[in-house]
């Protein structure tokens, strides 16, 4: 069970991420050379790194409507937005040097109907996966798309009897929680235009079950050849799909096809429709003909029909044929030809799925990463698989320290074999990894999941979403911290970064408005990371620092100090130059670190534990 399941509710509408980047260039942390001008070459230096649904509203609620009285429903009239009592959701990436997993904190989602509420709950803060950066088609240029699937959870219902649907919703999920995906588009970087910073959103809200995963959804997964070079010529995303009952296949679609506006209009690459392959041997790109080289699934997809997007979500369903076996055969999204078809995107190979549920994570000195992790074969649980993590070696991305040294700090545990269910526990031992960046606190770690016996490179991992954990480095907390030697060199480097700081409430870098503004600094640094009002926004700094902020912030006489010379962090003299891609919108900054990224990303070994 997951939002692919029934009953759905379908909801479209915009969001605002207001990130900031001036963070984007990795040297503007060292305090010792920044420069100031580098505000100015920001597309959105002032970013409050505040999210917000804006302008949603219901779509539709599957297999509801036709049911007696449902057309009255007040949930088909709701709108859905964040909480009336609180701050903004924040949206913030894990590091600079790795950009490509922004998470979403603090947000909640409410379902309201003329002002009454219908359920509200606490969206698990989670990181997308699977972005995606279309290729051109002919004239036509995509814009960059992403999923967010997590769960609700605190929900508040409205009482029984109000709404036939929630009290449906209610009844279908168990352990108090709700399954929900947002697929973001179009988002708009023009500072020049009025939707500045605003995107556009389609989500799904569905029953959630116990033990199933959070992120993502355990069934058939589709992938597309990606080669050396990261070029997925598929001009298909990654996507996921179940089978419900052996009777119908469920996919999620929103994310996979390429969209061209924030309408929704999806690129016209001919009729496409899905299909059960005969054996594995038939790959992306093959041309074959129904009835000897693959059996039809339902009919075509009317993805091209107008409000197609917005009005199901893109969620699909297709019918499969009776007496037409699917459980251990590849089944593939096809495109019609004149005379056959060609296999445009197909399961990945021998249907192997192995993911982990969170997979971006920041650590402390000392802590065991734990997540829990699900292998699945033709969309069922795959008992007794030996999962095997490769962690990723060093990786240089422009003019950054390389990521992933030492190697020592990031220890992963062979995983016992999975159980019944397809599930395994993943544990990685993290200890000091010693600063080896100068200026920016702790190091990037990457690896990859394996299965014994099973070559890493037939699982066709999404090369842009490995397991990644910030490891801070260790810090013992001064007995007497101060102003200039402890406290100062931090909130230096976040009003460098983040200007909307000093713009809007307080320069950090300053003492006299810091110790005017002491409460306000001691409750958002004491809030969960989970708060929205936590500070640091960006979740970057380590518990120990944190601590030692609020020890500081405590004291009566809030000391100054000394100014003890610190060690002057020097550029890796190692270090790639950064690549200009004109291919990609300037503003879109993930673009530019994705496609510097995958063309480092053959050369990175990976290694077994």
């Amino acid at each position: 069970m997951s939002y692919l399941d029934l009953p759905r509710v379908i909801f479209d509408g915009d969001f605002q991420a207001d990130v900031s980047t001036v963070n984007n260039d990795v040297r503007n942390f060292d305090i010792d050379t920044f420069d100031p001008g580098s505000a100015d070459r920001a597309w959105n230096p002032t970013g409050s790194a505040a999210f917000r649904l804006l302008n949603c509203r219901v779509r539709d609620a599957p297999g509801e409507r036709e049911e007696a009285g449902a057309k009255e429903d007040p949930v088909l009239t709701a709108v859905i937005a964040g909480s009336v009592d609180r701050v903004s959701a924040k949206i913030v990436d894990l590091d600079p040097q790795w950009q490509l997993s922004s998470a979403l904190w603090g947000l909640r989602v409410e379902l309201r109907a003329d002002e009454n509420l219908i359920l509200a709950g606490d969206f698990e803060p989670a990181s997308f996966r699977d972005i995606w950066f279309p290729p051109v088609f002919g004239t036509q240029r995509p814009r960059p798309t992403a999923r967010f699937q997590s769960v609700l959870h605190n929900i508040v219902w409205a009482r029984p009897g109000v709404s036939r649907i929630a009290d449906r919703l209610r009844e279908a999920s168990t352990g108090g929680k709700l399954s929900i995906r947002l697929m973001t588009f179009a988002f708009n970087g023009n500072v020049s235009s009025p939707r500045f910073t605003i995107g556009s959103v389609v989500g799904a809200i569905g029953p959630y079950r116990p033990d199933e995963p959070h992120t993502f959804v355990t069934g058939r997964r589709f992938a597309p050849i990606v080669d050396q070079n990261g070029t997925n010529s598929a001009g298909v995303n990654y996507f996921d799909g179940v089978v419900r009952s052996g009777k119908q296949l469920v996919v999620d679609l929103a994310n996979a096809l390429p969209i061209l506006d924030d309408k929704g209009t999806v690129v016209d690459q001919g009729e496409l429709r899905f299909g059960v392959l005969p054996d594995s041997a038939t790959d992306q790109g093959a041309t074959v003909v129904e009835g000897v080289g693959f059996t039809a699934l339902g009919d075509p997809l009317p993805y091209r029909d107008p409000g197609w997007l917005l009005d199901t979500g893109g969620i699909a369903t297709i019918a499969i044929p009776p007496r037409v076996d699917i459980a251990a055969r590849p089944l593939a999204l096809l495109r019609a030809n004149a005379a056959d078809h060609t296999v445009v995107v197909r399961e990945t190979l021998d249907g192997w799925l192995v993911r982990a549920d969170k997979h971006i994570h920041r650590a402390e000195s000392g802590d065991t990463l734990k997540t829990r992790v699900h292998v699945a074969r033709f969309g069922r649980p795959a008992p007794r698989a030996e999962v095997t993590p490769l962690l990723l070696g060093p990786a240089k991305v422009g003019p950054l320290p390389p990521t992933g040294t030492p190697a020592t700090a990031f220890t992963a545990e062979r995983p016992e074999r999975t159980d019944a269910d397809g599930q395994t526990t993943l544990r990685v031992r993290c200890s000091d990894p010693g600063t080896p960046r100068g200026y920016i606190d702790g190091q990037i770690y990457q690896m990859v999941l394996g299965i014994r016996g099973v070559d890493v490179d037939r699982l066709r991992h999404n090369p842009l979403e490995p397991i990644t954990a910030l490891v801070f480095d260790d810090y013992e907390i001064p007995a007497g911290p101060t102003w200039l030697d402890d406290v100062q060199p931090i909130f230096k480097q976040y009003a460098n970064l983040y200007p909307i700081m000093s713009e809007r409430l307080i320069r950090l870098d300053d003492y006299e408005a810091v110790r005017e503004h002491r409460a306000i600094l001691q409750f958002a640094f004491s809030r969960d990371i989970g708060d929205p009002n936590a500070m640091p926004v960006t979740r970057d700094l380590s518990r120990a620092k944190r601590r030692m902020i609020l020890n500081w912030l405590a004291l009566p006489d809030l000391p100054v100090g000394t100014g003890r010379p610190r060690p002057v962090s020097k550029p890796d003299t190692r270090v790639a130059e950064a690549v200009e891609d004109d291919t990609v919108d300037p503003t879109d900054s993930k673009g530019q670190f994705a496609r510097a990224y995958l063309r480092s990303a053959g050369a990175i070994e990976r290694t077994e534990p």
